[in-house]
């Protein structure tokens, strides 16, 4: 059996999120004071740069506090993204997350 590397994002509200391409973070995972629960707040996208770099994009309308490994902050404003990076903490108003990096086992597709 193989395995591979994905990121996680641990909430303060208990709840732990794998965070994946082209799945959509729903306001209703992260944000109990948001009415639309099931509004997609942010999305895994890959560094138009680079696209090794997996990022966290911001698709809600509110500014999020990103706290990097090192200790620095950033704001995330709405459109922006917050590289995946084991250690990195956010703030997303009511709820915050830390991102981590996990490995899981793959099995084979035969």
């Amino acid at each position: 059996m193989s395995t591979q590397d994905v990121f996680v994002i641990r909430l303060s509200s208990g709840h732990k999120i794998t965070l994946r391409e082209q799945v959509g973070l729903r306001s209703g995972d992260i944000l109990a004071d948001i009415v639309k629960a099931h509004s997609v707040i942010g999305e895994v996208v890959r560094n138009p740069s680079e696209p090794t770099i997996l990022g966290l994009k911001n698709l809600s309308d509110r500014t999020w506090l990103a706290t990097l490994p090192m200790g620095g902050q950033r704001r995330v404003e709405p459109g922006k993204s917050v590289r995946l990076t084991g250690g990195t903490k956010i703030d997303f108003g009511s709820v915050t997350g830390q991102i981590q990096a996990e490995t899981i086992p793959v099995t084979p597709v035969s």
